[in-house]
This record gives structure tokens, C-alpha cells and sequence, in this order.
């Protein structure tokens, strides 16, 4: 079974049968991680701007934690990602 989530960073896959979600994660990790040093923000104004702490976006970015709807659109927004970017 698959899922599809579609946000302006991208469109994340998950193969649930074959539990490839760690995949799915890195890849996230690593396009926060490219995002956030663009704007040239810190992990604690990341943080800061969607309400928890840095440590939860350092583990987002290094694939240990896979973020939630809820916590996947506040990042689009705190990092004004537009869509196709």
C-alpha cells in the first residue's frame, strides 16, 4: 500500500508494505535541512517559528524522527517554501 503526500517541497512516497519510510525521511531531512540553510535560519528559529524544540528539528534532518502532517505544513510555511521549489 501506498501513501501520497503532497506538499510544495515535494511529493513524499511511503511503501508501507515494504517499510521504506526511512528512506522517505532522510530525503525530507536532508530538503529541511537544504531549506532552512538558505534562509539562512538556525535550528532554534526553525523551532521557535513552529512551536517545539530544536533538538526534534535536528532529529528531522538527520532521518531519526519523520515529521507529522501537522509539523510538515508548519515548516512549509515557517520556510515560505512556494510550490514546484
Amino acid at each position: 500500500m501506498f501513501f501520497f503526500l503532497f506538499l510544495s517541497s515535494g511529493i513524499v512516497i511511503i511503501d508501507v508494505a515494504h517499510d521504506d519510510e526511512i528512506e522517505v525521511s532522510v530525503t525530507f531531512g536532508q530538503r529541511l535541512q537544504l531549506e532552512r540553510e538558505r534562509r539562512g535560519m538556525k535550528q532554534e528559529t526553525l523551532a521557535s517559528d513552529i512551536g517545539c524544540h530544536s533538538t526534534y528539528i535536528s532529529q528531522l534532518e538527520s532521518g531519526k524522527r519523520r515529521a507529522s502532517l501537522d509539523i510538515a505544513l508548519k515548516l512549509d510555511r515557517a520556510l515560505q517554501l512556494k510550490p514546484g521549489t
